[in-house]
């Protein structure tokens, strides 16, 4: 079987032209945004974050690392000397009380893996009514340390 010279010579030429499509698109696709669009996360957030979000998806978060949901109440119309409740699925999203850190501060301490479908600021009102936090349900954006969450309306 003899091949012909030019079928040989594209033959060879066609790793050559591979490797040169791949740089091609890789600096081209280097110009627009990034496709990652998770909260920055942990150190070098600024660059770094969506790949250190990806990582602690990847790694299911260390279950034993203890995090600080810090609440700052802002809410208006407050009902009662209670303070604020931190609602999350290890607690079966009842409410579990914080402790008070300063004025309109509250602290509460518990591992991450109590947080993994996110947590919910609420508050009980001295008729029994339940005010929940207007922003909603969140979600942790670290794996240890603490998050501030600010609080600035109660819903019913």
């Amino acid at each position: 079987m003899k091949i012909s010279k030019p079928v040989l010579t594209l033959w060879l030429m066609a790793p050559i032209a591979l490797v040169l499509g791949l740089s091609v698109w890789i600096v081209v696709s280097m110009q627009g945004k990034p496709w990652m669009h998770a909260p920055p996360v942990g150190a070098g957030a600024g660059q770094t974050g969506g790949a250190n979000a990806l990582g602690e998806w990847l790694a299911h978060r260390n279950e034993s690392v203890r995090v600080r949901i810090v609440v700052e109440d802002r809410g208006e119309g407050r009902d009662g000397d209670s303070g604020p409740l931190i609602a999350h699925r290890a607690n079966g999203w009842k409410g579990e009380s914080m402790a008070e850190a300063g004025s309109n501060r509250w602290v509460w301490t518990g591992a991450s893996a109590d947080l993994d479908e996110g947590f919910e600021v609420i508050r009980t009102g001295t008729d029994g009514v339940i005010w929940r936090d207007a922003g909603g349900r969140r979600m942790l954006r670290l794996t240890a340390g603490e998050q501030v969450v600010v609080v600035q309306r109660f819903v019913r």
